[in-house]
């Protein structure tokens, strides 16, 4: 893999400098990650990245692929419209479902990257099926509801994933990060407006991996590893 992001679309000053270099994990996969260093005048600042105005966060996921993507995205389009929502949509490159949330903090820690792609990496399933055939809003923060896509049946084969990540990750040390509170969704929207459940037509695709994201002011994949038996 050699997905750069151009630190600009994450928020970044055009003056950052960007190094990447190779990080490898456990077997023979590897990923890339980003140092920057950046000046401010006379100040300067090095380190993994991250920066002071807001914390990042890093996480485990599931991502659609680029047809589903887009699918749900012109779904989105029409609910927003019919539920007469306001908020922004969240756009096909950010469409995920969260696994795991490893880390919020105001930077990319080295070391909590390295311990969970050490558990990403002794992880063993067959590709499988997610569905997902209804929407709904969570309760979320007073006035920013999370409008998303839900599933019950479709996504067993996800829990029983999770459960497999989850003990991977107790393995590698990172047992307090593992909890069982886990619903499935792919948050299309925030918006002030809270609307009840609504069956749809069923979305599905095939989870043929997963990524490690680190999310800033937009999504950056720091390594993915394919599923197989």
């Amino acid at each position: 893999m050699d997905e750069r992001h151009n630190l600009e679309d994450l928020g970044w000053p055009s003056r950052a400098r960007t190094e990447w270099y190779r990080v490898p994990s456990l077997q023979t996969q590897s990923f890339m990650i980003c140092s920057v260093q950046i000046s401010f005048g006379t100040h300067v600042m090095s380190g993994i990245v991250g920066h002071d105005f807001m914390p990042d966060r890093l996480f485990f996921a599931t991502v659609p692929d680029s047809d589903t993507a887009a699918r749900i995205y012109r779904l989105a389009e029409v609910l927003k419209s019919a539920r007469k929502f306001n908020g922004e949509l969240i756009t096909p490159d950010r469409l995920h479902v969260t696994l795991f949330l490893l880390d919020r903090w105001r930077g990319l820690r080295e070391h909590m990257v390295r311990t969970a792609c050490e558990a990403a990496a002794e992880v063993r399933m067959k590709p499988f099926e997610v569905s997902f055939d209804r929407t709904s809003s969570f309760r979320g923060k007073p006035g920013n509801h999370p409008f998303v896509l839900l599933g019950d049946n479709g996504l067993s084969r996800l829990r029983s994933f999770r459960q497999t990540l989850g003990a991977a990750m107790m393995r590698s040390g990172l047992r307090q990060l593992v909890n069982t509170d886990f619903t499935p969704h792919v948050t299309l929207l925030y918006d002030i407006r809270n609307v009840e459940e609504q069956p749809i037509e069923p979305i599905f695709w095939t989870v043929s991996e997963f990524v490690l994201i680190h999310s800033m002011r937009g999504h950056a994949h720091l390594a993915r590893w394919p599923l197989q038996g």
